[in-house]
């Protein structure tokens, strides 16, 4: 999102307009990654906070503490009804909860390539991810639009390979569409994976990082297909699962969930966090790029791109496929060749 920002600064249109159309909401496990992305952000609009994009930032893992007592403390206290409801949205064998006890304990410096520890993470701050989605939708409703409803477009950006990305993704996805879609209509979210093979450079010598980055970004790429599968269903279909998630204050109790499983104002599509997911892979059949910042680049070429041609067609976008992929591509310039044209054209 910092090289997204960077490509609007650039922009003489957006550099003026981005404080009115773009808003930006960041999470992440990792303090410090966090804070760098965000003066980033800041500074490629001359750290001036008028004029850059409405910026929302949640630290998933700050007041968690030591995640294997942050887990079983929070599973000890609730009732059987309680622990009935979790169970069907956390990990148990034998009656015994995962609780990740063999991570590092400060989850701030990340969440060790699991998945999990950012799950609990967005869970455990759900109260405050709702105020920041809550002043992001109220945001965009307060910037003049003519009286008319704005036309909202949502992307996902993350990785599947680390823990935090794979781990809440939908969670933090799905909370922004239901709130976008009750205010706005209905949506249609895009979401863009950066698959393992990007990060390559930094697995090198990292037997054990490898194996769970690859893992992740396995099942992550599966469950991102089975999202945008459910999403492609017939609205009337009597198949469609509704998806909840319990709130951990009082799992107990469906009116507090942090997902709710019927939501009557919404279309059916909201069962869904994605409507369409785009891969970023490291390489193509004519090669790759050599540093994980690249890739970074070409999806917020590919945000911006979409920024420039919002305005899609209704029929258009019903044929866009429901998974596509970005990658890398060598194109080879015959510079000495053009030049001798051009010289030979200018009477040199």
């Amino acid at each position: 999102l910092a090289d997204f920002a960077g490509l609007l600064a650039s922009d003489l249109y957006w550099r003026t307009e981005a404080s009115r159309k773009v808003y930006m909401l960041l999470c992440d496990t990792d303090i410090d990654e966090l804070g760098q992305a965000e003066a980033r952000i800041n500074a490629a609009f001359g750290g001036s906070a008028v004029m850059r994009p409405h910026l929302e930032v949640v630290k998933l893992s700050v007041g968690v503490g030591v995640i294997d007592q942050a887990i079983r403390n929070r599973w000890n206290r609730l009732d059987d009804v309680q622990k009935s409801r979790m169970s069907t949205k956390w990990w148990t064998r034998e009656d015994e909860v995962f609780t990740a006890r063999h991570l590092p304990a400060d989850p701030t410096r990340g969440a060790g390539q699991c998945p999990m520890v950012s799950y609990f993470c967005a869970l455990n701050k759900a109260a405050e991810l709702e105020r920041a989605v809550a002043n992001l939708v109220d945001q965009i409703d307060d910037t003049g639009h003519g009286g008319r409803v704005p036309q909202v477009n949502l992307n996902i950006v993350t990785s599947l390979a680390g823990g935090t990305g794979r781990g809440c993704w939908s969670t933090l996805a799905f909370m922004l569409r239901r709130t976008l879609t009750a205010r706005f209509g209905e949506i249609k979210p895009t979401g863009f994976f950066l698959d393992q093979g990007v990060f390559s450079a930094v697995q090198k010598d990292k037997v054990r990082q490898r194996f769970r980055m690859r893992v992740n970004s396995l099942t992550g790429l599966s469950e991102v297909i089975m999202w945008s599968e459910l999403a492609r269903m017939d609205k009337e279909s009597k198949e469609q699962p509704a998806y909840f998630l319990p709130n951990l204050s009082d799992p107990g109790d469906p009116t507090r969930d942090v997902i709710q499983e019927h939501a009557s104002a919404m279309p059916v599509q909201a069962n869904s966090p994605i409507d369409y997911a785009q891969i970023i892979f490291e390489k193509s059949k004519s090669g790759g790029l050599s540093k994980p910042e690249r890739y970074y680049s070409m999806v917020a070429s590919g945000l911006y791109s979409r920024l420039a041609h919002s305005a899609i067609g209704t029929e258009e976008q019903n044929d866009l496929p429901r998974v596509g992929a970005f990658g890398s591509s060598r194109v080879e310039v015959p510079y000495a060749e053009i030049l001798a044209y051009l010289k030979a054209s200018a009477g040199y």
